[in-house]
């Protein structure tokens, strides 16, 4: 019977899923392999549940995030090579809040017959955000 009742006190934290919004401020680059198109100041919104990772619209889970003793780790890169989607890392250390985080989008130009590819890099720190009630 104790046992039945320290079980049911314990479910509810149990089943609360751990869940926190982070705020990233940084400076971002954008450029390709010739040169730099721009860098400016951005915020990012991270939202970290359980075990996804929610970060400019991508979810990241499974097998593309994991969580260590040190850091996040999130990534993505499509299977097919031609393909137009982008390819993204977000690391963040978990003791000092550093974050970097790349992406790398691919284009095609069909009319000049040339490909390339877009990178954006963006270099700061997180902070945990204050909770509403």
């Amino acid at each position: 019977m104790k046992k039945l009742l320290l079980i049911l006190l314990l479910a509810p934290t149990l089943i609360q899923a751990e869940e926190f919004n982070l705020v990233c401020e940084g400076e971002t680059s954008v450029f390709n392999e010739i040169k730099l198109f721009a860098k400016y100041d951005k915020t990012h919104i991270i939202t970290i549940k359980d075990s996804t990772l929610f970060m400019k619209d991508i979810n990241y889970s499974g097998e593309h995030f994991e969580i260590n003793r040190n850091e996040y780790i999130a990534w993505y890169t499509p299977e097919d090579t031609e393909s137009t989607y982008p390819s993204t890392t977000i690391n963040i250390n978990r003791m000092t809040g550093k974050i970097k985080f790349n992406l790398t989008q691919p284009w095609v130009n069909r009319e000049a017959n040339t490909k390339g590819n877009t990178y954006e890099n963006f270099i700061g720190i997180c902070r945990k955000a204050e909770r509403k009630f």
